[in-house]
């Protein structure tokens, strides 16, 4: 299986759409990826709480029908 961070922009966007897996799958998986980074000081700024907070919302949305 293809890790969700290997994944483009539009196969990521298709796949919460679809329900393959949820935006929270999708930014837990990166923050993974930015905190197993840290030691390159990689990023100026990880927001791992925000990217949660958005996943979390759009996942409702998603709940809801609502357009993503």
């Amino acid at each position: 299986m293809t890790e969700i961070t290997d994944l483009g922009v539009k196969a990521i966007r298709d796949g919460v759409a679809a329900g393959e897996f949820s935006a929270v799958e999708v930014a837990e998986a990166f923050n993974a990826n930015v905190a197993a980074a840290a030691v390159l000081n990689a990023f100026i700024v990880a927001t791992p709480e925000a990217a949660l907070d958005a996943a979390k919302s759009t996942d409702a949305k998603r709940a809801k029908g609502e357009d993503l």
